[in-house]
């Protein structure tokens, strides 16, 4: 609730527009029990025809006018539509600031953004918003009420703040089970994908009845979770539908008390029942939906946590005719909520036409260190230089534009394999494109496509082998023909063929005065390279490498 009552008082021409509209909506709707009123007052007790048309006449303009309000003020509501899209413009715009850092690590926020939006645009809209502010409206048919018996006012009065407490003991409960329901339906929806997208692996590796095992738990608990949220729901949904039809019970009988003591007319007395169902409607929607704004306050929290976040520096220094060079000193790095270091006390100096080879085991941390070479990850101390300058003051702008990178596992955005491999621009030459893919020996199989270059590329449904996928990465690499090359095992995955291109190119590279860092295990590249480093074995603390 907090975030609606923000964005009420940040736009203060809007919140004036919703509640002038609301306010003519709500007196507006007392034009019905007053019509019945008099009707029965004026009409039935003197039987004047005239009077019953002018009655009639007037009632059915008032309700076209509240017609037109109500209609002005849905429009109005409609503004909340667009300011969620502006903060899903806002966080689609951030994510491509904050530092890669946090998506490399996995930082939890990031995998629950897209969940945290939906539910303020599912819940924080137009709808709600009228729910929200109808309910202090209730004052207006309370008062109507009070002025055709005060007794009657103070019964309505009671019935108004009784759901405000049945809500206090329930909606708790209701929070907690949303909670349970939704952790269950996103293991659910993860084991239908593993069961539709791993069914080989799941049928040759016997993993069946384990699946089975898995998915029928979690089905049972997911049922569970919703019927015990349903229940609560419905409990809630039940107890409001009685308590309004008790109150016109009470309205009417002690309205019959009344009327036969002569302090009340049968006009007034169905006029205050209406009246008294018009009050408790929008006290009645209002609690119904008060949960929701507990999950949108609290999805708002993580996603300005988000918006809070560092932005990369964009405006950091810029080497003019980078030569290259390249300096590590003393650097180590732990992750967080680790103790051991991946890696540490790693030095090197590597320059223009010399090849650097990163080997080690599985887990030795060459694909870490990579990562905090190249700015992807932080380091816990040391430093990298980039002729002298530190990483942290160069432009993450410059140093990309520098660095031609191949991570060890490529990904790939929903486009053409010409769009991936052309980093998005069109406009790069043909010939450049060509020689990559020649360079790759990526040319047969493109040829052989029915789309060729431009076959489409999912990066969350690639059905390529991961020869051809790595070829493709190599390439995209090549074309962005930067200073220095940085390979993430390069020829996993790949061909003789493949590992040959790959080789040549690395020495053609070299020829032409690239700064080429590989990770890699391979003995053909370890033997082509200048400099080792071998993160298996440690002399005197500090990683080993020859030149």
């Amino acid at each position: 609730m907090n975030e609606l009552i923000r964005r009420l008082k940040t736009d203060k021409l809007f919140m004036f527009e919703i509640l002038l509209s609301s306010l003519f909506v709500n007196i507006l709707a007392l034009a019905t029990p007053i019509y019945v009123i008099q009707v029965l007052q004026r009409y039935v007790a003197y039987g004047v025809t005239a009077t019953l048309i002018t009655l009639v006449a007037g009632v059915i303009l008032i309700l076209v006018f509240e017609f037109l309000f109500r209609n002005l003020r849905n429009k109005i509501s409609g503004e909340f539509e667009v300011i969620n899209a502006k903060l899903s413009n806002s966080i689609y715009a951030k994510i491509h600031v904050i530092p890669a850092a946090f998506f490399a690590l996995k930082d939890i926020r990031m995998n629950s953004l897209m969940k945290n939006m939906q539910t303020i645009t599912n819940n924080l809209n137009g709808n709600n918003l009228l729910i929200f502010i109808d309910a202090p409206f209730s004052i207006i048919f309370l008062i109507a009420v009070y002025f055709l018996h005060y007794q009657l006012g103070l019964i309505l009065t009671f019935f108004l703040i009784v759901p405000f407490i049945i809500s206090n003991f329930l909606t708790p409960g209701i929070t907690e089970k949303t909670k349970n329901y939704s952790t269950e339906s996103v293991r659910q929806s993860i084991l239908y994908h593993d069961s539709v997208n791993k069914n080989i692996t799941i049928k040759y590796f016997k993993l069946i009845s384990l699946a089975i095992s898995a998915w029928s738990s979690s089905l049972k608990n997911h049922t569970n979770s919703k019927g015990l949220l349903e229940l609560r729901r419905n409990f809630l949904s039940s107890a409001l539908l009685s308590h309004s039809a008790l109150l016109t019970v009470v309205i009417i009988g002690w309205g019959a008390i009344l009327s036969v003591n002569g302090e009340l007319s049968v006009g007034a007395l169905i006029g205050a029942n209406i009246l008294a169902s018009r009050a408790i409607a929008p006290i009645v929607r209002f609690v119904q939906t008060s949960y929701i704004y507990k999950e949108v306050d609290a999805s708002i929290n993580e996603v300005n946590q988000v918006l809070g976040l560092p932005i990369e520096q964009i405006k950091g220094n810029e080497i003019s005719n980078y030569s290259g060079d390249v300096y590590v000193s003393g650097l180590s790095m732990i992750y967080p909520q680790t103790k051991n270091p991946v890696f540490e006390n790693i030095d090197f100096e590597v320059s223009s036409g010399m090849i650097l080879c990163i080997s080690g085991n599985n887990g030795a941390g060459k694909t870490s260190l990579i990562k905090t070479i190249i700015g992807i990850l932080p380091f816990t101390r040391g430093q990298i230089l980039f002729e002298k300058i530190e990483i942290s003051q160069l432009s993450v702008n410059w140093l990309r534009q520098n660095i031609s990178y191949m991570p060890q596992v490529p990904e790939f955005v929903d486009a053409s394999l010409l769009h991936n491999i052309s980093y998005g621009n069109s406009g790069i030459d043909k010939s450049i494109i060509s020689k990559a893919i020649n360079d790759a020996d990526l040319s047969n199989f493109i040829n052989t496509h029915p789309k060729g270059i431009l076959m489409g590329m999912k990066n969350s449904n690639i059905n390529l082998p991961i020869g051809i996928i790595k070829r493709v990465a190599f390439a995209r690499s090549l074309i962005g023909d930067g200073q220095i090359f940085v390979l993430d095992e390069p020829t996993e995955g790949m061909d003789q063929n493949g590992l040959l291109a790959v080789i040549s190119k690395i020495k053609d590279l070299k020829q032409n005065g690239k700064t080429i860092i590989i990770a890699s295990s391979n003995e053909e590249l370890i033997n082509i390279s200048d400099m080792k480093i071998d993160l298996n074995k440690k002399v005197d603390n500090k990683k080993v490498y020859d030149k």
